[in-house]
């Protein structure tokens, strides 16, 4: 994965002097779900009635993304969007392709 790629990461020093580190995730809030996702990963939005891929962290407040509802594909408006920074669980295998997080549309190209 190139470095524009990845996530920013920080190491932090809590009060009892040990490290961990902290990776940045853009978060999204949706009517039907949250999702915190890597800022470059991509979801699709509408606009002017068409479908546009977009990284997480370029969705603004307003903007249209599809979502799953009963099988089907459907839009809804973001309500939020925000930086957060959360401890490394693990790193995501996804190499390439579409993916469904919580029901939304996202896809990743490595």
């Amino acid at each position: 994965m190139s470095h524009s790629q990845r996530s920013e990461r920080a190491r932090y020093d809590d009060n009892d002097g040990e490290e961990y580190e902290t990776i940045t995730f853009t978060q999204i809030d949706l009517p039907s779900t949250r999702l915190q996702l890597n800022p470059h990963h991509y979801l699709y939005r509408v606009k002017r009635g068409e479908m546009k891929k977009v990284m997480a962290q370029h969705i603004k407040i307003g903007d249209l993304v599809y979502v799953m509802r009963d099988g089907e594909t459907a839009t809804e408006a973001v309500l939020d969007t925000k930086t957060v920074y959360k401890a490394i669980e693990g790193e995501s295998q996804i190499l390439d392709g579409v993916i469904i997080v919580n029901n939304v549309l996202v896809s990743y190209k490595n």
